[in-house]
């Protein structure tokens, strides 16, 4: 009896097989994929746009060509291994001529410098870099100087005290402070043989380790010949 009811489902599954084989057998066979030949030719790879396209220079043309830059050049005298005389330096916004009688020299030679302010004797060092300029005093001679002798010795060293800045024009040598203002100029000085004129004795060793200088000094002077 069990037999007999569970036959129909029996065949009815064998009939979905045989039909799901039999549609298997009838679908098309899978064609391989075909190589690129000559006649079908493989797609270009594509390309970034942010590559850059080069633009082919015409053949019957000559190059562009740049027009050689003339430079002209700027003369400059020396910073250092010359002598500068101090030519002038304001006074309450008015520039003051330097005093001839009593001339103020300024030497700079390798971070150093020395001269004179037309009273005493002084010294220090300085740094530069670029156009910029900073002077740090030394040692100096402490003679006591006439009214308009120390006043320009004052303004000597006041304006490289606060100097910032510096520039050679027109044979000028011309210190500024940080805000731009002049504050001394010297022109190149011309060096003196040692056989032209009078040579007057100023500070002097005193032998006691300092400089010493009185109205005798003063009036002591020397002058050599050729011979």
């Amino acid at each position: 009896m069990i037999f007999r009811h569970a036959l129909p489902r029996i065949v009815l599954l064998l009939a979905g097989l045989g039909a799901l084989l039999f549609v298997a057998a009838c679908a098309p066979p899978e064609l391989p994929a075909t190589p690129a030949t000559a006649e079908t030719p493989a797609a270009p790879a594509a390309t970034s746009p942010s590559e850059p396209t080069s633009t082919p220079i015409h053949p019957t043309l000559p190059p562009p060509s740049i027009p050689e830059k003339k430079v002209t050049p700027v003369l400059k005298l020396p910073l250092i291994d010359a002598t500068w005389q101090l030519e002038s330096y304001p006074v309450n916004g008015v520039s003051q001529q330097a005093l001839p009688d009593h001339p103020a020299i300024l030497i700079l030679q390798d971070g150093k410098f020395s001269g004179n302010t037309g009273c005493n004797g002084l010294s220090g060092t300085y740094t530069i870099q670029g156009d910029a300029i900073h002077f740090e005093l030394g040692p100096m001679t402490m003679r006591a100087c006439l009214e308009d002798v120390a006043d320009q010795e004052a303004a000597y060293l006041a304006g490289l005290q606060q100097a910032a800045t510096y520039r050679i024009e027109g044979g000028k040598l011309m210190f500024f402070d940080d805000q731009g203002d002049l504050l001394l100029t010297f022109s190149q000085h011309t060096p003196i043989s040692f056989t032209d004129g009078s040579w007057r004795l100023i500070p002097f060793n005193n032998v006691r380790g300092g400089m010493e200088s009185n109205l005798a000094a003063e009036r002591t002077t020397i002058q050599f010949t050729v011979d």
